[in-house]
């Protein structure tokens, strides 16, 4: 149930007090642990005459003789409040007025209340950590989607955008942070301080955060317009970690307030790691929250993984401050706009920034990975299309899922590339061009797909951008609504005549498995941009399938008989399969078996995809996607070896309980001989296919781990306790428990109990999953329900 539209705030005025626990500068009765008291104030406008007045709450008392209605107009408060209602099903305050709200009057209404502070990661909740043999406790934020309501009553709906001024009263031995920067604290007496910090810009209840944490930060300044403040908050005792994620959030900064054409309006911008949260990180405006080890980075302890997993998060936390924040989806069901731009984004950000580290992780290349995952759901007759309707709490929740994020990244990477460059800009994309247009015209408001269809579809007329009819401007609802409207996605089956300098093309919907018969507007039917290579030029070449019509191109320098092979789709800008016929694929083959680098990175990767997925489908041979992955041992990108080593362990599932496992090992081991780079992920699937020398020394390691790190408070995040480098630990803890059992079980069950750092955490807790025995996994499992392995953990 939606709120009535009758009333729109336009400003909240909050306090609010948390009683964390008793410390030694504030002390108060124990039954006031976790819970707040607090007040608000909040102004609107009723835009149509009303006797009533709804707002949200989640587990809130109100104080009922603190309600107070006021007119602004007169200043007086010409109405009470009579009553009110609650609704646990709406989660709805409702009071009844004794008169008529007049139409064009700004009003407030005050409200004392109780509150709570929950250990269940939503709305705003505690937290402990353990810092230097002390247990220490904070409290932060986590509204997104709808739970601000639990921490103050209010118009919990994206749309309901407003400006919140907030007031915290904290014990002096904590640190207030929140959306704006801080204004002034001041000493209220009893150990209590109480922070005020500006006004925030007029921003969606979801984005309001706040926190209090015995905390420190390393700060840089953005060379914004603004000279944004940019400070890391962590433990104190991690400040030491903080510095990479500073120095991106600075480049990031930089870099989208140039590529967004539009100012980054905030003064500050504080990036928070704390140890629980229930997403990876939240893009709060101007309070960005993080799980711990997403943010924080040292190279003696964290693997180098997380190195680009610091940078693409913080790259897509701060993509969001534009593209969610300053313009944020109208409703829940449109989630996609800012969840698959920042996905899509996120990859220029994370990949422009030399000034914090002197390699690149290829961002542009690892797209295609976020492609490969959209289509690994959506191939499926349980999928959902990236729009879909949201009526309920509930169902807010469930659109956060790699559809949102994943396929709506790869579908806004296959409009910017349909879009093409601007005639007059051949530095600047239609696609920008639009986008900007886009934020000026929505900044400090909502906006739904067709707004963004209509700012684009205004780029496409100014700079003629041409579609499937010839002559005419490419029409970018009806183009893009068949993908975001209907789920699945095409595979395009592909002949050639080499004779005649032809290719004939026609397209289907893909699908894995069966057809649940769930029916489509458009009847699973797609306008599906075509880019083909030609080889003469290196060149990429865009055409058109359109809806079930079969395509017939001819290029005699491209398709004809002097050419050995073709490719479709090169750089991975479509999201669709691509089938060839028969005598392709084994020139496919035998090109990346001569020379696999005339070949596109992106392109390898995909062709592996699609042969054995198409091979799950039943549409081609396994026989043509494992000679297709015979080129593997000489392969040394890790995008397309990524992917061909995901294909054949799904294949090694299947064998994993067959007398030709033997052979499937031996395969593998094969494919892995020239993979020696610890950095490289791959590298630890050695000790999964039991290659006697990557197991020995696994073994040797983590005996020798117990060994030095055995006593009871020795953390294996301790370098002075831990040799292992960071890159070699998953494979080393994996192994150790795997054959060590219960021995191994243990110890890394009582390193994780008192470790510190969350990577480290993460590690040990993957390592446990190594079990081999049932009654093994059945421990594992009895201590996550009794909360010796936190849930949060064992999710992730």
């Amino acid at each position: 149930m939606r709120l009535p539209t009758n009333l729109i705030p336009y400003e909240y005025d909050l306090w609010i007090r948390p009683f964390v626990v008793p410390d030694k500068f504030v002390s108060f009765n124990t039954t006031w642990n976790f819970t707040t008291d607090g007040n608000v104030t909040i102004y609107f406008t009723c835009v149509t005459p009303t006797t009533q007045i709804v707002l949200h709450g989640d587990n809130i008392e109100l104080i009922e003789h603190s309600l107070l209605l006021t007119n602004l107009a007169t200043n007086k408060a010409d109405l009470t409040i009579t009553g009110h209602t609650y609704s646990d099903v709406t989660q709805m305050f409702t009071f009844t007025l004794s008169g008529t709200l007049q139409a064009n009057t700004n009003y407030s209404l005050h409200i004392d209340y109780y509150g709570n502070i929950t250990n269940d990661l939503k709305g705003f909740y505690w937290q402990t950590y353990q810092e230097y043999g002390v247990t220490k406790y904070m409290a932060s934020t986590q509204f997104q989607p709808t739970d601000a309501r639990r921490a103050l009553p209010c118009f919990d709906e994206p749309a309901m955008k407003a400006v919140f001024v907030v007031h915290i009263i904290h014990s002096v031995g904590f640190t207030a942070l929140a959306n704006q920067k801080m204004n002034r604290t001041e000493h209220i007496g009893g150990g209590w301080n109480a922070t005020h910090f500006d006004p925030t810009k007029k921003m969606s209840t979801y984005l309001l955060a706040f926190a209090v944490a015995d905390f420190g930060y390393t700060e840089m300044t953005a060379n914004t317009i603004r000279n944004t403040t940019i400070r890391v908050w962590s433990q104190k005792s991690q400040v030491n970690q903080t510095y990479f994620a500073a120095c991106m959030a600075k480049t990031a900064l930089e870099y989208y307030e140039q590529y967004y054409g539009y100012e980054f309006p905030l003064e500050k911008q504080d990036l928070l790691a704390v140890p629980q949260l229930s997403f990876g990180a939240m893009e709060n405006w101007g309070l960005v929250i993080y799980r711990d080890y997403v943010l924080l980075y040292d190279e003696s302890i964290y693997p180098y993984s997380a190195k680009q997993h610091v940078a693409v998060d913080v790259s897509h936390e701060l993509a969001h401050q534009w593209f969610g924040d300053l313009v944020t989806m109208a409703w829940w069901d449109d989630i996609w706009l800012n969840e698959g731009f920042a996905s899509l984004i996120e990859f220029k950000g994370s990949d422009l920034t030399s000034a914090c580290k002197p390699d690149t992780f290829d961002m542009v290349d690892q797209f295609v990975t976020d492609v490969q995952g959209a289509m690994a759901l959506d191939q499926y007759g349980t999928s959902h299309p990236i729009y879909v309707p949201v009526a309920t709490a509930a169902e807010a929740n469930q659109v956060f899922d790699d559809i949102s994020y994943d396929k709506g990244g790869a579908v806004l990477n296959q409009l910017n590339h349909t879009l093409g460059l601007m005639p007059s800009n051949p530095n600047k994309t239609v696609f920008l061009d639009g986008l900007q247009q886009y934020l000026q015209l929505h900044a400090y408001g909502n906006a739904a797909h067709d707004d963004l269809w209509a700012a684009l579809q205004a780029a496409c007329n100014r700079n003629n951008v041409t579609g499937w009819v010839p002559g005419q401007v490419l029409n970018v609802s009806e183009y893009m609504n068949r993908w975001i409207l209907q789920m699945g996605f095409p595979v395009v089956n592909v002949t050639r005549n080499a004779a005649a300098g032809q290719i004939t093309l026609a397209q289907q919907r893909f699908l894995v498995g069966p057809d649940l018969g769930v029916r489509s507007p458009y009847n699973y039917q797609w306008y599906t941009p075509l880019w083909y290579f030609d080889p003469t030029t290196g060149n990429t070449i865009l055409d058109w399938i359109v809806l079930d019509q079969q395509k017939t191109i001819t290029n005699a320098a491209i398709f004809g008989p002097q050419q050995s092979w073709y490719l479709l789709n090169p750089q991975v800008y479509g999201m669709y399969r691509v089938n060839y016929d028969a005598t392709n694929w084994n020139a496919l083959q035998k090109q990346l078996q001569t020379n696999y680098t005339v070949i596109d990175v992106r392109a390898r990767a995909q062709l592996l995809d699609d042969a054995f997925t198409l091979s799950r489908a039943n549409m081609l041979p396994y026989t043509t996607a494992l000679n297709l992955a015979s080129y593997l041992p000489k392969e040394m990108h890790f995008v397309p070896l990524g992917v061909g080593m995901s294909q054949l362990q799904y294949i090694g599932k299947m064998f994993s309980q067959t007398a030709d496992y033997e052979f499937y090992q031996n395969y593998m081991t094969n494919m892995l001989k020239n993979q020696s780079d610890p950095k490289n992920p791959i590298n630890s699937l050695n000790c999964q296919f039991n290659v006697s020398t990557c197991v020995q020394d696994a073994n040797k390691a983590f005996q020798n781990l117990l060994n030095t790190c055995g006593g009871n408070t020795s953390t294996t995040s301790d370098p002075s306790c831990n040799s292992i480098p960071p890159d070699q630990r998953a494979a080393v803890y994996c192994t150790g428990v795997a054959n060590m059992g219960l021995v191994g079980l243990n110890f890394m069950v009582q390193k994780y109990s008192i470790e510190t750092v969350g990577i480290e955490k993460q590690a040990l807790l993957l390592g446990m999953s190594c079990v081999q025995s049932r009654w093994l996994n059945d421990k594992l499992m009895s201590l996550v329900a009794a909360g010796v392995i936190e849930h949060s953990a064992a999710g992730t």
